[in-house]
């Protein structure tokens, strides 16, 4: 076949009978175009219900134990030394410290700050700002690589508001520390002091701002360990690492 006649019969129009193909082929692509925009609205549609599903999930996660509680309504105005059912409350902060022979407890409102380790004088100072609704000085108490990481029982640390707090039977229990001046022990290149302690403690009409998993008056511990540096000097810092209950970890 010559190049001109084969270049003539590519460049033929199309013949009446090849019309109705045409259409029909035009009919089944709009079809198909029609059920893929189709698909895919549903699929947006299902995408969007999922991540409010997640949503929810997470949120009611969040709540799960808030959720059969009935609380207080929270005042941010109210001053709880004004309540005198509270002040008859024992608000004295025991410090359990083991010995040989078992433990011995001490109150450390009762001891000048001179007089306490890091670890005492930090849960003297974290009791003080809890009863005080001191959400701003809270939020300071927390080692960078915990807010960072927020996997133990205080979600949102940075983000913590609550009002003063009728916190009452406080126990802080020291269930092991490493020795204050040995050095092989280092935070970010400082020689440090690593602690574990158990908190224990109830809160008098609680509004569910600070511990959205108790009742009023009733005690669930939580294990705190903490990390200090430069101790006993002027910019001695102590900051918790990590924060969880026991059934978090059993």
């Amino acid at each position: 076949m010559k190049f001109n006649e084969k270049f003539s019969k590519k460049t033929d129009k199309k013949t009446p009978s090849t019309l109705p193909q045409k259409k029909k082929a035009l009919k089944k692509a709009a079809v198909i175009v029609a059920c893929v925009l189709a698909s895919l609205a549903v699929l947006c549609a299902l995408l969007y219900f999922v991540e409010g599903a997640l949503k929810k999930g997470r949120k009611q996660d969040e709540n799960a134990e808030k959720s059969h509680i009935n609380y207080y309504n929270p005042d941010y105005d109210e001053n709880i030394f004004d309540d005198a059912q509270y002040l008859e409350k024992n608000r004295n902060i025991y410090y359990e410290i083991p010995n040989s022979t078992g433990s011995v407890k001490i109150v450390l409102d009762e001891y000048e700050k001179t007089e306490l380790d890091a670890g005492q004088k930090f849960f003297k100072e974290y009791f003080d700002i809890v009863i005080g609704g001191k959400y701003e000085e809270y939020r300071k108490l927390f080692a960078e690589e915990y807010v960072k990481n927020p996997d133990g029982f205080e979600k949102h640390p940075t983000d913590k508001v609550f009002s003063m707090q009728r916190i009452y039977d406080i126990n802080v229990k020291e269930l092991a520390k490493t020795p204050e001046n040995d050095e092989n022990y280092t935070y970010n290149g400082k020689a440090a002091v690593f602690g574990v302690y158990e908190l224990s403690y109830k809160i008098m009409k609680n509004d569910g701002e600070f511990r959205t998993d108790v009742e009023s008056d009733m005690a669930l511990p939580v294990i705190v360990e903490t990390v200090t540096t430069d101790v006993g000097t002027e910019k001695e810092t102590t900051l918790i690492k990590n924060i969880y209950r026991y059934k978090d970890i059993s």
